[in-house]
């Protein structure tokens, strides 16, 4: 193999390697910001729950039933406070 054949080679290895690095770090960097706004979103959830279980305990059967904000939370551990 020629000398020339050879780098050539080398180069193409190389940049494969260069762009697999760079996948890995936006990888571990998406997977950081998904995992944030995860959390963020089961805060809101948990802070809507636990609104509107207030007005409900104060208005009683006047507030309209919504049967979302109802069991199936309850079911995940919505007693919890799930983020800080």
């Amino acid at each position: 193999m020629r000398s020339r054949d050879r780098q050539r080679i080398q180069d193409i290895v190389e940049a494969f390697s260069e762009m697999e690095d760079e996948i890995t770090k936006e990888k571990r960097a998406m997977e950081r910001i998904w995992s944030r706004r995860e959390k963020l979103i089961e805060r809101v959830k948990h802070g809507t729950v636990v609104m509107y279980s207030e007005l409900e305990g104060i208005m009683g059967p006047e507030i309209p039933a919504l049967p979302a904000l109802e069991m199936p939370y309850a079911l995940e551990g919505g007693d919890e406070d799930p983020v800080q």
